[in-house]
């Protein structure tokens, strides 16, 4: 986000390009989204319970948004995990013409993979009874010790090959290969996605035909951009 990281911050340039292009293809063929992420700490609120507002304010920026149209946030007020903070900036991204609305669900920090699935179970229900095309955006953290000023610590060569086995997951469109991918190697290495892409592969109807527009690790944490669609 320009606002957080900083406009002459060009490392992000290619991340967010890709953003606003993935985006904008989901924002034409759906403008009601769900929102998966995770939460910022084991207090916070589980599957949906959190309101559709929140702001920048703790990182030092006094930016507001909002998970749908209409008034953002107070200022002051910060009423979403990090990970819908995101969530709101993205939608922002969609043409004027094609809004989004988005329906958070936020996964418990440390939830395992049996709360995961079933999280993810009851979004399945959720989307297969609703009667229009519906958008699944996933906000995750890949690992953090990717490059020597990685904020996980510098690099280490087991959390690169773990990004390696990530990066290819999500662009296999399969979600065997999702489920695949090992809890405690991502606990070891920060990737904190881990819960979040359980749920979205529990969601998956089938394997789905998958488009990278991005995966690279700038400031040594893995980035991915990548678009699964179904029928």
């Amino acid at each position: 986000m320009p606002e957080v990281s900083g406009p002459g911050v060009v490392e992000l340039d290619p991340v967010r390009t890709a953003m606003q292009v993935a985006i904008a293809e989901q924002a034409l063929l759906s403008g009601s989204w769900w929102g998966v992420g995770v939460a910022d700490s084991t207090a916070d609120s589980q599957s949906g319970e959190v309101l559709g507002v929140g702001s920048f304010g703790g990182f030092g920026v006094d930016r507001h948004v909002a998970l749908q149209p209409g008034p953002n946030a107070a200022p002051g007020e910060s009423h979403l995990p990090t990970s819908m903070l995101i969530a709101g900036w993205a939608r922002e991204l969609a043409p004027e013409a094609h809004p989004v609305v988005i329906s958070p669900v936020v996964v418990a920090a440390g939830a395992g993979p049996a709360t995961c699935r079933a999280v993810g179970a009851d979004l399945a229900a959720r989307l297969a009874a609703g009667p229009e095309a519906v958008g699944l955006l996933v906000v995750g953290d890949g690992a953090i010790n990717l490059s020597d000023g990685a904020p996980g610590g510098g690099c280490a060569p087991d959390a690169v090959a773990l990004q390696a086995d990530i990066d290819a997951a999500l662009a296999s469109g399969d979600p065997d290969a999702v489920r695949e991918l090992d809890w405690d190697r991502c606990a070891r290495w920060g990737a904190r996605g881990r819960g979040v892409w359980e749920v979205a592969a529990a969601c998956a109807p089938s394997s789905a035909t998958a488009t990278v527009g991005y995966a690279g690790a700038p400031f040594g944490v893995g980035y991915n951009v990548v678009t699964w669609r179904f029928g």
